[in-house]
């Protein structure tokens, strides 16, 4: 039996696709391993939307074709132009993967983790001056409604108990069918109304009244991914990122405000080409000001065919120190967020059991420990009382198994 390793590099969305292909292989009679080097063929799901992603995965790549084992590459590096395949690898999408290989038996679920992930779209229609991804993903498309809720309804039979609904921008899902995302939960809701329901990133023009009232309702989990790129409002014109700075803070005003234990975390991009000192203590100042729960920082990554490709860089040490400041206040910000919620009640699944200690995510995204009791397994969910924050977790005692 042929042996198989998938190594993904980047977004949910690109997690989502490996799985896959993992279940397709898997129907093929090939055998999915934990290690690359208990395999002989090599998936390489890469990621392009930094330089040090694309780097690592042409490392990824030439490492295990001059192995001589045979290297299969997808997903976003794969668009590049200026790339071509090394001796023993072949560029494939995720379809031209399944049409290689001859199915056996019906592709089945083969995740038994509780919390699945779920694509709902791919591509991006706006051209903001420093992504790449649409020139990789290309224009967004909607998978059919009746597809989404047949996969669903094969992860839940297998014990799934939680999804997370991901793409490249999913708030744009149902335009051309006279749709749109809340629609679309409310209907999942309806079908699986034991479902825990997750979203992933949001851009804050796609919050609307609808949206809001999915957390008003408790119809999806406390928590969301609202990326904002910069507090400046000039650089996010000059990034043509489609919001203006004041509907980034009317979303999230009106998010925060729709749920007692929300959870809001968002994406700062720092050293873009055109961002000034005082440009970059705005962004400092509102992420100081803003109650978020969790705040993912990166450094501007100047990548082939877009508009900002060709603008002077910002030195390197003026970027980094910037990036540094930064870093030390979204620790706090992290901290401070668990730290709200000592003595409080939070809804929790429970993901590894270890020894005495369970681990896993509360309903707003925040990392716990707990003693553990008997009855606790893998994707119980449980209410838990947050007693302290320690290592940006919260160390928590189990109240109830539900």
């Amino acid at each position: 039996m042929r042996k198989f390793y998938i190594k993904t590099f980047g977004c949910r969305l690109n997690q989502y696709q490996s799985e896959k292909i993992r279940e397709h292989l898997s129907a093929c009679n090939l055998l999915s391993v934990s290690s690359p080097d208990e395999a002989d063929l090599i998936i390489v799901n890469g990621c392009v939307v930094t330089h040090r992603g694309e780097r690592d995965t042409r490392k990824y790549i030439q490492k295990y074709s001059r192995q001589g084992k045979q290297v299969i590459a997808t997903g976003c590096y794969t668009n590049l132009p200026y790339v071509s395949p090394p001796p023993n690898t072949s560029f494939f999408t995720v379809e031209e993967i399944k049409k290689n290989f001859s199915l056996v038996s019906e592709p089945k679920s083969l995740q038994s983790r509780h919390r699945i992930l779920i694509g709902i779209q791919e591509g991006c229609n706006f051209r903001c001056t420093y992504c790449i991804v649409p020139f990789v993903r290309g224009r967004a498309r909607d998978r059919k409604k009746e597809e989404i809720f047949t996969e669903i309804e094969t992860y839940v039979a297998k014990g799934a108990k939680e999804i997370v609904i991901t793409g490249t921008e999913i708030g744009g899902y149902g335009k051309k069918s006279n749709s749109n995302l809340a629609s679309l939960i409310r209907d999942l809701k309806k079908k699986f109304p034991e479902l825990k329901i997750r979203l992933s990133s949001i851009l804050p023009l796609y919050v609307t009244d609808d949206i809001i009232l999915l957390f008003e309702d408790n119809i999806v989990l406390p928590h969301v991914h609202l990326p904002l790129q910069s507090g400046s409002q000039k650089v996010l014109k000059e990034m043509k990122r489609p919001y203006k700075l004041e509907r980034f803070l009317w979303a999230f005003e009106k998010l925060y405000e729709a749920h007692p234990h929300m959870a809001i975390g968002t994406d700062i991009i720092v050293g873009y080409p055109t961002e000034t000192d005082e440009d970059f203590e705005m962004t400092y100042e509102l992420i100081k000001k803003l109650p978020f729960a969790y705040v993912h920082v990166f450094l501007y990554s100047r990548r082939p065919f877009t508009e900002a490709f060709t603008i002077k860089e910002l030195p390197y040490e003026v970027i980094k120190k910037r990036e540094q400041r930064l870093l030390e206040l979204v620790k706090y910000k992290k901290k401070a967020f668990i730290e709200k919620f000592i003595d409080r009640t939070l809804l929790a699944m429970v993901e590894k059991i270890q020894g005495d200690m369970a681990s896993g995510t509360t309903e707003n995204y925040i990392k716990f420990v707990a003693k553990s009791t008997n009855k606790v397994h893998a994707g119980s969910y449980v209410k838990i009382r947050v007693l302290y924050s320690e290592n940006y977790r919260a160390v928590s005692e189990i109240l109830k198994l539900l």
